[in-house]
């Protein structure tokens, strides 16, 4: 019995050494290589010789696929193969090989004789055979052949090395959903920064050319998380590390999210701190030149967190503020995270490896794109509402600010009408008076005080006159019906031109102030006909519908010259006055001759 137990414990001892071997049969296309054994070189200088004399020193990896973040010494990986099928191509598949450095396979056969090949390092894919993101090895077994596998691999950020073993037709089968999803992320992001930079140019909008440095740099470190810049750049072994694209990316977004939410209006407080988050991302930068990548890339790790923070931190407070497009910005961003997360837990091995999660972080990235891409959009829609309201309320305050001018020339010319009819006319009066009786005690005199009489007596015509201009005591007295009826007799008479009348009642429909202003404008057109239109009979109508006061006035002169027309002051008080009104003036021509004008008026 205890023999059994030592039995069972070196089993178990022994499968927790060693990794499982791989079959290779005909009925499937792919294996996976999972719980691999691992070996951490701490002293980076173990060769190959060195390892297969410590075979012992193996662990079984205790996670499915290897997943190691940031690591500063070489680690080995031991598997082995049994080649069970009747095919002899098979192909050992790195599944993330931009996350590494340095890979250098080694298959050891049964006579202990090892052969040997140097994937990564100086330059990427110096030898590949196929060309495909993937970093693809023919490991070379013949039917019923075994053999081990030692796997050494260096990183300069993080650590995770899925493997499988493959045919070359699986390969490219598997490998082109990935691919086609790629190429549309990659397609999609390259026309909106293409967009977005032509608007640029168009607008000189800062915010535009900020992300479309977000939006390069972002596709560049996905270009080469992805396994796809050696195509581009054979010899930027660099730039095998996304730290230079990430901080570069994050630079970017810190200028795109003060240009775009206008932080020194809507959030102070973020754009006072952002040349400490620019500081922050030329770290990673400094740390690369100096020949660090893997302290930078520890560093990235850890930027992405008050980078995130400073994001919708800074968009949360500008929403707050009343700056509405930042809930785009928000919502843009905040699809980036939940890609990146979900592709993160891939990576730590907590979420499956499919074609959704090895593509989250790029569908995230679109859809980040999209949004922005529109929100970048929405604020010139925004900036234009805002100028309509800036300029709708300019208005207001011009009408309200006339109105007021104009209220007060009314209440001054009804100041002065009325001294000038209870003062000065009463005065002149009484001096007629006198004149009048001086006149009947001296005969001598009577013809020149009666001469001085009619003087005074025009004096104070001419004074009626004036008062009544300044201020007409119809409006108060019989309402602005009778009142435009009066002021069209008159001139009638002083002038001596036909005129063809008809005025409906309109009193009550205009509040007193409003009421002096359709007497002006009245007022006004026949003065500019006297004066200007040299014109002998004109027709007036003032119409009433529900809602609209409609004043009609043409006459039979010589008309007008558009181009000069709007440089009389005459008609400028007429436009002001509708305009406070909130009506409509047309002027123009006559069919035959003279001058046309309608003017609209809205009544509660």
């Amino acid at each position: 019995m205890k023999n059994v137990y030592c039995l069972l414990l070196l089993m178990l001892v022994g499968s927790r050494l060693l990794a499982d071997q791989v079959i290779l049969e005909d009925q499937h296309s792919s294996f996976s290589i999972y719980y691999p054994g691992l070996l951490k070189d701490e002293t980076g200088s173990m060769r190959i010789v060195d390892v297969l004399r410590n075979k012992e020193a193996f662990r079984k990896s205790g996670q499915k696929v290897v997943s190691l973040d940031v690591m500063l010494v070489p680690v080995w990986l031991k598997f082995d193969v049994q080649n069970n099928s009747t095919r002899s191509k098979w192909f050992l598949e790195f599944i993330s090989p931009p996350l590494l450095h340095e890979v250098e396979v080694y298959v050891v056969g049964k006579g202990g004789q090892y052969r040997s090949v140097k994937l990564l390092g100086d330059q990427q894919f110096p030898d590949r055979l196929v060309k495909v993101k993937n970093l693809v090895v023919p490991i070379g077994l013949l039917p019923g052949e075994p053999a081990s596998f030692y796997v050494r691999v260096t990183s300069r950020n993080f650590m995770r090395i899925p493997l499988r073993i493959a045919t070359m037709q699986e390969l490219y089968e598997s490998n082109h959903k990935v691919d086609v999803s790629n190429g549309v992320i990659f397609g999609m992001l390259i026309a909106f920064m293409i967009y977005n930079l032509f608007v640029f140019f168009s607008l000189r909008e800062i915010s535009y050319l900020f992300y479309v440095g977000y939006v390069f740099f972002w596709g560049l470190n996905l270009v080469n998380y992805n396994g796809y810049l050696p195509d581009f750049i054979p010899h930027a072994s660099g730039f095998n590390d996304s730290s230079i694209f990430i901080a570069c990316s994050a630079l970017c977004s810190v200028g795109f999210t003060n240009a775009f939410l206008q932080t020194h209006i809507y959030a102070p407080i973020i754009s006072r701190t952002k040349w400490v988050m620019v500081a922050l991302t030329l770290v990673p930068m400094i740390l690369v030149m100096v020949g660090k990548p893997v302290y930078a890339f520890i560093y990235i790790q850890l930027l992405v967190y008050p980078v995130f923070m400073y994001w919708f931190v800074a968009g949360f407070m500008s929403f707050r503020n009343g700056y509405k497009p930042a809930l785009y910005y928000i919502v843009g961003f905040g699809c980036y995270m939940v890609g990146s997360a979900i592709y993160n837990l891939k990576d730590h091995n907590l979420l499956p490896e499919n074609t959704f999660t090895a593509t989250s972080m790029h569908w995230g990235a679109a859809f980040e794109a999209v949004i922005l891409s529109y929100a970048l959009a929405n604020k010139l829609s925004f900036y234009k509402r805002e100028k309509e309201k800036i300029q709708q309320k300019a208005l207001e305050q011009t009408r309200a600010f006339s109105q007021q001018v104009l209220e007060s020339q009314e209440t001054e010319r009804k100041r002065i009408a009325a001294e000038l009819h209870d003062s000065v006319g009463q005065r002149l009066i009484l001096l007629k008076n006198k004149i009048l009786l001086l006149g009947k005690k001296n005969d001598v005199q009577k013809e020149e005080l009666r001469a001085v009489s009619g003087d005074v007596a025009q004096a104070i015509q001419e004074i009626r006159g004036i008062a009544y201009y300044l201020r007409p005591y119809q409006i108060d007295l019989f309402g602005i019906s009778q009142a435009l009826e009066a002021v069209v007799n008159e001139t009638s008479k002083a002038t001596g031109i036909a005129v063809t009348m008809q005025v409906d009642k309109v009193d009550g429909l205009f509040s007193k102030e409003n009421e002096i202003n359709v007497y002006r404008i009245v007022q006004e057109l026949l003065n500019n006909m006297v004066k200007y239109a040299e014109a002998t009979d004109c027709s007036f109508l003032v119409r009433y519908t529900p809602g609209v006061v409609t004043v009609l006035f043409e006459d039979n002169g010589k008309g007008f010259d558009p181009t000069k027309v709007k440089k009389g002051l005459g008609l400028t008080g007429i436009q002001e006055r509708v305009n406070i009104l909130g009506g409509s003036c047309v002027i123009s021509n006559g069919t035959r001759s003279g001058v046309v004008t309608k003017i609209t008026l809205p009544v509660n």
